[in-house]
């Protein structure tokens, strides 16, 4: 008997034993399996942001992968410590500051095209929804709305009438009467608001997801500095452009495009002092006559004369300074600077 208790217990250790191996030669195979993915990754794509899973529910996370796949970015969840293997194992730079922002669940958002900080533009437009726990603070004033929800009538009519709701049972299910505020902003919520919201389908928590950190060829990228605003750089540079662009014209670069600038400022200039020495030309002669018009009407204001001619010397006045407005408005839509020029102009400036 003894014999057979002994065979038994070898028998079933050996099994057990058989068991184990084929489970670590599994777990081997998958970890390995993991480790060529992720280098094919790393070796494909372009920019990388690590988005913190703490608190994200599934539902939130699949809204995140889901808009982000509308872009064409992807994104998937890895063990930490496998994926700083793979760094290692293709020798990328700067892994010990990327470890230090793995010390908590994660989730690899990547691409093969966009920079970085596109990447980081993508993440910053997508928002979900979650429900409270119990303990959260309210965000705002939350409001249960009026009417018909998919409880039966029953014991939750009380909890209904606990949160000070009213209702009445309709058609075989509890009717809400009137929108009703349950939580203040900044109130905690109970258990049993948390449940009940739950039961509606009541989302209140408007959430973003928060990215740990962006990595882009070698670079390790804080995410503060990730946002930027595309809007704000587009106006600098096109400030900065214009101010070269003047400058190239004062100083006649001998390009085609500042020389147009260079030569209406230079007849600009030329007009006005012809008009100073008063030489008299078919483009100098609508300035002389409005200078004499305001002269008249100056001399006629200060006699106290109050001719009709003053009127007519006004109305001319006025006439005269909206063609010549007009001009000016003309000239400007001339020297107005659009995108495609600004691009051939930095070219021809810079190479």
């Amino acid at each position: 008997m003894k014999g057979k208790l002994k065979r038994f217990y070898a028998k079933a250790l050996a099994q057990i034993s058989k068991t184990a191996e084929t489970s670590t030669k599994t777990v081997k195979k998958r970890k390995e399996e993991m480790l060529n993915e992720i280098i094919k990754i790393l070796r494909s794509s372009r920019s990388f942001l690590f988005i913190d899973l703490e608190g994200l529910e599934n539902k939130g996370f699949k809204e995140i992968r889901s808009k982000l796949s509308e872009r064409g970015v992807k994104v998937k969840v890895f063990k930490n410590k496998i994926f700083l293997l793979a760094m290692k194992k293709i020798g990328m730079k700067n892994i010990d500051e990327v470890e230090k922002y793995l010390n908590k669940p994660i989730a690899i958002v990547y691409t093969d095209k966009n920079n970085v900080f596109e990447l980081a533009s993508y993440v910053d437009e997508i928002y979900y929804y979650k429900k409270l726990k119990p303990g959260d603070k309210a965000p705002f004033d939350i409001t249960i709305p009026s009417g018909p929800t998919d409880i039966p009538p029953g014991p939750m009519m009380s909890v209904f009438g606990r949160l000070k709701i009213p209702v009445q049972p309709r058609e075989g299910r509890i009717f809400i009467m009137r929108d009703t505020v349950v939580a203040k902003q900044g109130q905690e919520i109970s258990a049993e608001l948390a449940s009940l919201m739950n039961k509606l389908g009541i989302t209140p928590l408007k959430e973003k997801p928060r990215i740990l950190v962006g990595y882009e060829d070698g670079i390790v990228i804080d995410p503060l500095r990730l946002k930027i605003d595309y809007k704000e750089y587009e106006s600098r540079i096109l400030s900065a452009y214009r101010n070269v662009l003047n400058i190239a014209s004062e100083i006649m670069i001998p390009e085609p495009d500042i020389l147009k600038i260079s030569m209406t400022k230079a007849f600009r200039k030329a007009l006005n002092l012809a008009v100073e020495m008063k030489i008299i030309s078919s483009e100098t002669i609508d300035l002389f006559v409005r200078k004499a018009l305001i002269n008249a009407l100056k001399i006629a204001s200060i006699l106290g004369y109050n001719v009709s001619t003053a009127a007519g010397v006004q109305q001319n006045l006025e006439i005269s300074e909206k063609r010549e407005k007009k001009e000016e408005k003309e000239e400007e839509k001339k020297e107005e600077v659009s995108e495609e020029q600004i691009a051939e102009g930095l070219s021809a400036l810079f190479g």
